[in-house]
């Protein structure tokens, strides 16, 4: 006897630069009647390292957005955005060294699962 779970999955996603994407928002219900909840200022956004296809449903990192998962992909890049946004309040942003090639996203991987 085999036990298995079976969810239908969202073949249209909403997607953020063509990757799926997770938020963790904290919110503190401190009354349900009258409603009373804070939402604190920090949260967590999580995206997948690859951009989103259909055409390799085996390919995590297309498909997931856990830390634990995306962490081992090449295109994995840390987020330190909290720390520079720190340092420079006054400063404009330079986007030009915050692009990556991404020709290498239509590549098929197989060996991800």
């Amino acid at each position: 006897e085999r036990k298995l779970v079976v969810q239908k999955y969202l073949d249209d996603p909403f997607l953020i630069n063509q990757r799926k994407f997770d938020l963790r928002v904290y919110v503190l219900l401190t009354s349900v009647d009258p409603l009373v909840a804070y939402v604190h200022e920090d949260g967590l956004v999580r995206f997948s390292t690859h951009e989103y296809t259909m055409k390799n449903l085996r390919c995590r990192y297309v498909h997931l957005t856990n830390y634990s998962v995306n962490k081992k992909s090449k295109r994995y890049v840390e987020s330190n955005h909290l720390e520079e946004e720190d340092e420079d309040d006054d400063h404009e942003d330079d986007d030009d060294d915050d692009h990556q090639d991404d020709d290498d996203d239509h590549q098929e991987e197989d060996d991800h699962q």
